[in-house]
């Protein structure tokens, strides 16, 4: 596997719930959605309501990104490190 996809796959993790995260707050912000967290309103996008979208995406993710983000960073240095060592002489395994 070549070294851009080995970082792309690193940060996968946190760039898929802070990006979820945010299209939920944008969703909530340009469709005007109203209330707090107990008591929102249905918000509709045509026909499609968005109310559970966005208590995933502004809920959940926000819980799994305190998870991703850290260990992306991890497996993020763990790459950059398998490629400083394969550059500087070591086999790659």
């Amino acid at each position: 596997m070549s070294w851009p996809r080995k970082y792309f796959l690193a940060l996968l993790p946190a760039a898929i719930t802070v990006g979820v995260w945010q299209l939920a707050w944008l969703a909530f912000n340009v469709f005007g959605c109203h209330g707090d967290i107990k008591h929102m309103q249905h918000c509709f996008a045509g026909p499609i309501n968005l109310l559970p979208f966005m208590e995933f995406g502004l809920f959940w993710m926000q819980l799994t990104s305190l998870i991703t983000v850290p260990v992306s960073a991890l497996m993020l240095i763990f790459v950059g490190a398998r490629h400083i060592g394969f550059h500087n002489g070591a086999s790659e395994s």
